[in-house]
């Protein structure tokens, strides 16, 4: 698996590690599937408390409500 994870990425993990450290519901969406675990090593950052979610996934559970 290859993404290219720069300081935009970077930027959105921190907010999303601090935004969930402080007990808000996170969704990250990207238009891929990534692996938590390998977004945490790549990004030095704590996910375990923000959910990953691909665009498809995100609309179509949209589409369903």
């Amino acid at each position: 698996m290859f993404h290219v994870l720069g300081g935009g990425e970077k930027v959105a993990t921190v907010m999303a590690e601090v935004l969930a450290r402080a007990r808000h519901e996170v969704d990250l969406i990207s238009h891929t599937e990534l692996e938590k675990e390998y977004l945490e090593e790549r990004m030095n950052v704590d996910l375990s408390k923000v959910s990953l979610v691909a665009w498809f996934e995100r609309h179509t559970e949209i589409r369903s409500q």
